[in-house]
């Protein structure tokens, strides 16, 4: 039998060439699996990567797309009020009883039915300003403000009143309009609408001239409640959303008032996609590299 083939090392001692041959091919084949676990670990990194741009890409889509439902919850809000005004002031039998021949009674059946109002459109204020900018009539908190003396609206009627009742009397392209905005009045913020009071028929426009020097303007006001934004967050999918102060760190959507003035913000709590990355994603990504790391480490 022949004798095995031999090689000699760097220290003298032979080693038989098969041997050598398989260590060479071990070494090889730890070198290959350490590359492959680099490049695997370096590919799951650039995948978290991605993942995580993704998923805060997705936060913001989702955080505009919130924005936008709260500015839409808004604007059915006002609509309502203002289609509510428009059909009470633009109307001939409210010319008559408001501006023609002043009829308390008939403001009170009207416009200051606070059960029916609440309950149908949550509006609990509501009150009708003279030429003079005099208060004639006024409704808080759905229940008739005594008042023996009409009041200066200029005085009673602050946080953005005054505002609204000179929209209201801004002509638009020629026509009287129904104006909407948030007004303040005594702390508590409220969605409102003001419109001329008109009338509607073409008979009793003939023989009128309103003006904004002689128009009454009569409005209604919804408050900015907690039940409103309860019924708002399940109408438009916006859990847990509130009112803030307009330095909230947490405002999500600005508020302003007829004047343009900051007064606070609207803010809500929804899942982001980021959430479910942290939660879930991420520690399943990090128990896999560090078993590749191991597994590099071990070969």
């Amino acid at each position: 039998m022949a004798p095995a083939a031999t090689n000699t090392s760097r220290d003298g001692v032979k080693v038989p060439s098969r041997r050598r041959g398989a260590v060479a091919w071990r070494d090889g084949l730890t070198s290959q699996l350490r590359w492959l676990a680099g490049i695997l670990t370096l590919s799951l990194a650039l995948a978290a990567i991605l993942l995580f741009w993704s998923a805060y890409r997705q936060d913001e889509i989702a955080t505009e797309s919130a924005r936008h439902l709260a500015g839409t919850a808004m604007s059915v809000q006002f609509n309502t009020l203002q289609k509510m005004t428009t059909d009470y002031a633009w109307w001939d039998e409210a010319y008559v009883n408001l501006v023609e021949n002043f009829n308390p009674g008939w403001f009170d059946k009207t416009f200051a039915d606070g059960e029916y109002l609440r309950d149908a459109f949550g509006v609990t204020g509501s009150f009708v300003v003279g030429p003079d900018d005099k208060i004639r009539r006024y409704m808080r908190q759905s229940e008739i403000v005594d008042i023996t003396l009409r009041l200066d609206s200029a005085a009673n009627l602050k946080g953005g009143a005054k505002t609204l009742i000179q929209n209201a009397r801004s002509p638009v392209d020629g026509e009287f309009i129904t104006v909407t905005g948030f007004i303040n009045l005594d702390g508590q913020v409220y969605l409102a609408a003001a419109r001329v009071v008109h009338p509607g028929s073409d008979e009793m426009i003939a023989r009128t001239s309103v003006t904004p020097a002689n128009a009454s303007v009569v409005a209604v006001m919804q408050p900015l409640t907690e039940p409103l934004l309860q019924t708002l967050a399940e109408d438009f999918g916006l859990p847990n959303l509130r009112f803030v102060p307009g330095d909230d760190p947490f405002g999500k959507f600005p508020l302003r008032n007829v004047n343009g003035e900051r007064f606070g913000a609207l803010t809500w709590q929804i899942d982001q996609p980021s959430q479910y990355v942290l939660r879930v994603v991420l520690p399943g990504f990090s128990l896999l590299m560090v078993c590749i790391g191991l597994l590099a480490w071990y070969v």
